[in-house]
């Protein structure tokens, strides 16, 4: 029989006796049944106790007891004695725990070998014995150890810094397939010390314990021990995986720091030291919005750098006319310079919309424990722990004025979620018009000409997508989508919480991570090389119809209408037909269809028109 090692919860000298005891009956052909175990830590149910009753009035059921097993007795008072340092003589584990020997000891045969049996952890070792000879796998209930409810799924490695909380969410959570975010990881961190600092401040953890927990926390902000926090991001339960995931890789380290052995809870324990005065759902969403902020600052960075250089790009192409399009088709020139200064505008009021979702972050429900009511939260806790944080994390930071308001309503996510999808959707339209001003070469538009970045094809020669635009394109649909799926979660909580926070902040990083990449590569690979083809842009002006509604104050309406369907008939330009028709001479032309005259707001050639 095989024992795991992090499963050895009752000492070397037990299983070594189980497993000698163990060969010797099956060296002598007994058949070996499997039992359930029944202790005071652990309520037995009733089909199993019925169960066990009928077995022990059959005979044919295989029985034994401990008092015919001395080693055993021996190493059980071994086991207690390293363990919680009590002295046990094998006569007093007799006489305290004889009246449970009929349901531990070997009672019945209740499944068949290899079935599971949950048992305390720290059981009575005599329990154990006796479901562990009878071939039973044990799936361990860590009362102490872990201070849990719940049996193990798996082995836990030694060298590892997370725990059982984390790895029961590991196995029921592949979703994704992916690591948290690196940066939700460090705002726990930010948010765990700040939570040690405040609580020593107030008297609930001593010195030496917050110090440790500090140091921990400092060392994953560093980037150490990201590794060891192995839950997905999308996962039930409104985010309580991850906060013991942070729980138990801190503790663990804070325990290493002050000399002890990882998992080791009575140095510093995940729940009573690390989460003290704490629930997910003030934890979880704080460390949401601080990681948000820190995103969102990032995305403004890039943006803030697209509007340089499209400001440049207006600058340098300032003087080039164009045809400029409403519906697809042909409606009055435009300088090149005003369509890239257009984009600039655009920009810029989302980057004020991005600083006033910046603003919805900055609230934080810290202090208001499980519900808003701040039940288990320290009177001095409460009031210090967000100017704690603002002073650790270095960023502005208030509590909100109602604890329950901020803790039940996730809608400052939805209004930040607008603010990026609106910015995805101003940059997804720009990256449109690019796609189509530099379509061609020969048989589009022509007007400028994207970086060649890659081949465009693996079957025609010398093609050359717009794969930058494209790929922008692409980050704005997942926005949109990631949109949608964070209002509806935010929809869906009920009553005093919102169960849905993982999947919004899994949207929430994706869209805020990808749009500030979009926008880097945008400005990187495409918008400093954009050039223009000002002959062709020049020769499309003056082969449209368009310009015709620039004379339309000189002619009229009814002749200028006249004039374009002539010209679209005909092939003709619009400028040899006037002149042809003599409907102006060829000075108040030139006038009027000056290309600064048609871009700016007025009339063109208005002193003509007085003088008429």
């Amino acid at each position: 029989m095989q024992f795991s090692k992090r499963l050895d919860r009752f000492g070397e000298e037990i299983f070594a006796a189980l497993n000698n005891r163990r060969m010797e009956l099956e060296a002598q052909g007994m058949k070996i049944y499997n039992m359930s175990v029944g202790t005071p830590d652990f309520k037995t149910p009733e089909h199993i106790k019925k169960a066990l009753a009928a077995a022990a009035m059959d005979d044919n059921n295989w029985k034994y007891s401990l008092r015919d097993l001395p080693e055993l007795l021996e190493a059980v008072c071994t086991y207690y004695k390293k363990r919680f340092d009590v002295n046990l003589t094998p006569d007093m584990v007799m006489t305290v725990y004889g009246s449970q020997e009929g349901m531990g000891h070997l009672g019945m045969a209740l499944c068949d070998e290899g079935d599971v049996v949950l048992l305390p952890d720290p059981c009575y070792p005599v329990f154990a014995a006796g479901s562990l000879m009878a071939g039973a796998v044990p799936y361990y209930y860590p009362l102490v150890a872990e201070h849990d409810f719940l049996p193990y799924v798996k082995d836990i490695p030694e060298d590892v810094y997370y725990g059982v909380q984390s790895l029961r969410a590991a196995e029921n959570f592949h979703i994704t397939g992916l690591n948290m975010h690196p940066e939700i990881i460090n705002s726990l961190a930010y948010i765990k010390k700040a939570a040690a600092i405040t609580n020593c401040e107030v008297g609930l953890l001593e010195k030496k314990k917050a110090q440790a927990i500090v140091q921990a926390c400092d060392e994953i902000v560093s980037g150490k021990f990201h590794n060891e926090f192995i839950v997905d991001p999308v996962q039930g339960g409104a985010g309580t995986s991850l906060n013991m995931n942070a729980n138990e890789v801190i503790a663990n380290r804070a325990i290493e720091i002050l000399g002890g052995k990882k998992g080791d809870y009575t140095i510093i324990n995940p729940n009573d030291d690390v989460n003290c005065g704490q629930s997910t759902n003030d934890v979880i969403p704080t460390a949401g919005k601080m990681t948000s902020l820190r995103l969102l600052q990032n995305l403004k960075k890039q943006l803030l750098r697209l509007y340089d250089a499209l400001n440049e790009k207006a600058t340098e192409f300032d003087h080039i006319i164009k045809m400029g399009r409403t519906q697809m088709q042909d409606a009055v020139p435009i300088r090149l310079g005003q369509e890239f200064k257009a984009y600039s505008v655009a920009i810029m009021r989302d980057i004020h919309r991005m600083d006033k979702a910046m603003d919805e972050m900055r609230t934080l429900n810290m202090g208001g424990t499980a519900i808003g009511t701040g039940i288990n939260a320290d009177e001095g806790y409460l009031r210090r722990i967000v100017p704690n944080l603002t002073e650790i994390s270095g960023m502005d930071f208030i509590q909100a004025f109602d604890l329950i308001d901020s803790t039940q309503n996730l809608d400052p996510f939805v209004a930040v979620s607008g603010a990026v999808k609106a910015c995805a959707v101003t940059l997804s339209k720009m990256s449109n018009d690019l796609r189509l001003m530099s379509s061609g070469p020969r048989t589009g538009f022509g007007e400028i000409n994207l970086p060649a970045k890659q081949n465009g094809s693996s079957i025609m020669p010398g093609k050359v997508n717009p794969v930058i635009p494209e790929v922008v394109n692409q980050v704005a649909f997942n926005i949109i989508g990631n949109d949608v799926t964070i209002t509806m979660a935010a929809e869906a909580g009920q009553l005093e919480l919102n169960a849905f926070e993982p999947i919004i902040f899994y949207c929430m990083f994706q869209s805020i991570d990808t749009l500030g990449y979009a926008v880097q590569t945008l400005v990187d690979n495409c918008i400093v090389g954009i050039t223009a083809n000002e002959e062709r842009c020049r020769y499309l002006v003056e082969n449209s119809v368009g310009i015709i509604t620039a004379i339309s104050p000189h002619l009229g309406y009814q002749k200028a209408a006249d004039i374009a369907k002539k010209a679209i008939k005909t092939g003709e330009s619009v400028r040899s037909l006037i002149l042809k028709e003599k409907l102006m001479d060829e000075d108040e032309l030139n006038r009027i269809l000056d290309p600064i005259h048609m871009t700016e707001p007025g009339i063109s050639g208005k002193d003509y028109l007085i003088k008429k």
